[in-house]
């Protein structure tokens, strides 16, 4: 073995190791992969240079994994989901750069994940997510778990996406856009202002009311959910600017779910949705 070449070395490793793990014999990989054992490939699969996969994953037939992309434990990934794809982005030139997947999550059929196109960026998806079919993650976009895409939506570059969130059915959301934890939009809706945690966004860029239903899920008791509706009195029904909202919201003495409404807003660049007062649409059910 001495004498041997290194890249003869590799490629014989990478020979043996496809013969040890529930790999379909069509599957292109390239030999820098690296791929845990009890990972199952179908085929057709293509998985480019420099991808890591972790353990008890299942890949269908004809997904695409690209250059540059992680993958952690127990995902499954439906036919014709790509993967770390390639930036739709004029500046991106080739860069070596690199998206990151969690843990336990679904990426139904057609599913597209975009790494970012600079170096010192990254496309993430957290862990227990749902991604149904057609759903589509641009560019450096940043996720946290238990986020559900549903059927054909959209999240244009660099959005943030937190904790909780439901985006349905069609729905999109302009580039450099946050949405907050527990938040949800409504289908066929559509955003270009940060949706602030909790809310539930519908038509083009308005509140409709809050997701209680996804609190409820999500575990929020009772007492915050009634302080977050106080909240959502102040900020959207009782004409207050942004800038009085949030002294009335600091001034109320609330927990720390009203905390993150009012540092989310604090922290927003593109400003927060607005809702229309008087409406009736205040729970969400």
């Amino acid at each position: 073995w001495g004498r041997v070449p290194r890249q003869a070395v590799a490629c014989i490793t990478h020979i043996l190791a496809r013969f040890s793990m529930p790999i379909h014999p069509t599957a292109i990989i390239d030999p820098s992969a690296q791929i845990d054992p009890t990972t199952e490939i179908g085929p057709y699969v293509i998985i480019d240079k420099d991808v890591k996969i972790g353990a008890g994953n299942k890949i269908h037939p004809f997904v695409s994994i690209h250059a540059g992309t992680t993958i952690g434990d127990n995902n499954e990934i439906y036919s014709y989901a790509v993967i770390g794809g390639v930036p739709q982005h004029l500046a991106y030139k080739g860069e070596p750069t690199r998206t990151f997947i969690g843990n336990n999550n679904v990426f139904r059929e057609n599913v597209t994940i975009h790494r970012p196109f600079k170096v010192e960026s990254e496309t993430r998806v957290g862990s227990d997510c749902f991604f149904m079919t057609g759903s589509h993650v641009g560019h450096d976009c940043v996720l946290g778990s238990k986020i559900i895409l549903t059927n054909g939506c959209m999240l244009a570059g660099h959005v943030e996406v937190g904790d909780n969130v439901v985006i349905s059915g069609n729905a999109t959301v302009h580039q450099f856009v946050r949405i907050g934890r527990g938040a949800m939009m409504q289908g066929l809706s559509g955003i270009s202002k940060d949706l602030p945690p909790f809310m539930m966004a519908s038509a083009v860029n308005h509140v409709a009311g809050m997701n209680i239903v996804g609190m409820r899920r999500a575990g929020i008791s009772q007492a915050a959910r009634t302080e977050i509706k106080q909240a959502f009195r102040i900020l959207y029904r009782q004409g207050n600017s942004v800038p009085r909202a949030l002294d009335a919201l600091k001034s109320g003495n609330f927990g720390p779910e009203v905390g993150e409404i009012i540092a989310f807003i604090e922290g927003s660049k593109r400003g927060v949705l607005s809702g229309e007062r008087g409406s009736n649409a205040e729970t969400g059910e």
